[in-house]
């Protein structure tokens, strides 16, 4: 029976669903089928019966589910007991980020980590915040920045700033839409982010409140996407203030004036590898690069 069994088991316990547990796991749905096959052959239980509403945990496979995530947090318990004994943190730590390195300081973070720790080696992977989420979950990321509050109870969180959110129409559209009221620009079409993206939860409350249905036509959850199709006058969107001001000064988009949102932009981590060295030392430089004082012992 190895580690990464027992990760395929809870993550199949966790979503229900081979498919969903195998894009958490970034493996293919046969790997985890042909792993959770083998665990059960291995153990002689059987961890699950197959419904149409998906993968349904049987008696045994709940309690062996939590033996499972309990032996993996003692594993990580070790790993983290071995780095602090080490005395010189030494290994990779996989990042993630979800929108552009300059907002995020990230020359300054790889410069700080490099000096006060060089034998850990940063690797800077894009993603999003929804994704970010999965992958600290699954292990394939150490930390990430996401928009929002903490998107679940296995996931900690460090406030690093709040942004601001406006409205960017497209600069093919007049230049009185800027100041046409929020009900009449619902009408013309809308750029949006999907579910699982914290900008949707937040735009989606924004216009509720104001009880305004926008005409959504199309949704990306890459920012770089959302400012490509807004140049390309295919919608209005919310943009950081940072990035629509840029975009308003070389005449690629125009900022609405009727106000706007703010939402926070947190640096995450998996809760069960809250005191690992590894991850608290990158937490540290992260917060210094934030101009923010230290962590509480």
């Amino acid at each position: 029976m190895e580690l990464y069994q027992l990760k395929t088991f809870v993550a199949v316990a966790d979503e229900g669903n081979l498919s969903r547990a195998a894009e958490r796991l970034f493996l293919s749905q046969p790997a985890v089928s042909a792993q959770i096959k083998a665990l059960e052959e291995e153990l002689g239980v059987i961890l699950f019966a197959r419904t149409p509403k998906g993968m349904e945990p049987t008696p045994a496979g709940r309690v062996l589910r939590d033996r499972a995530e309990a032996t993996l947090r003692s594993a990580d318990d070790f790993l983290h007991q071995a780095r602090s004994l080490n005395g010189r943190l030494t290994g990779s730590f996989r990042l993630g980020h979800n929108t552009d390195p300059e907002f995020l300081r990230l020359s300054r973070l790889t410069q700080a980590v490099s000096q006060e720790h060089p034998g850990i080696s940063l690797e800077l992977l894009i993603s999003n915040s929804g994704e970010i989420r999965h992958d600290l979950d699954s292990g394939r990321l150490d930390a990430g920045y996401i928009y929002g509050e903490s998107p679940h109870p296995s996931v900690e969180t460090a406030l690093l700033t709040r942004s601001r959110l406006v409205l960017v129409l497209p600069p093919q559209w007049n230049a009185e839409c800027r100041s046409e009221p929020l009900e009449r620009l619902a009408a013309r079409p809308w750029l949006w982010a999907p579910p699982d993206c914290p900008f949707h939860r937040a735009i989606a409350s924004y216009v509720e409140e104001r009880s305004v249905t926008p005409n959504k036509v199309l949704a990306a959850n890459d920012e770089n996407m959302l400012v490509a199709l807004l140049k390309a006058g295919k919608g209005a969107c919310f943009l950081r203030l940072d990035r629509a001001e840029a975009l308003a000064a070389r005449g690629e988009g125009q900022i609405w004036e009727g106000g706007g949102l703010e939402i926070s932009v947190r640096l995450a981590w998996a809760a069960r590898r809250s005191a690992d060295p590894l991850v608290a030392a990158v937490r540290a430089c992260v917060r210094r690069v934030w101009d923010l004082p230290a962590e509480s012992a």
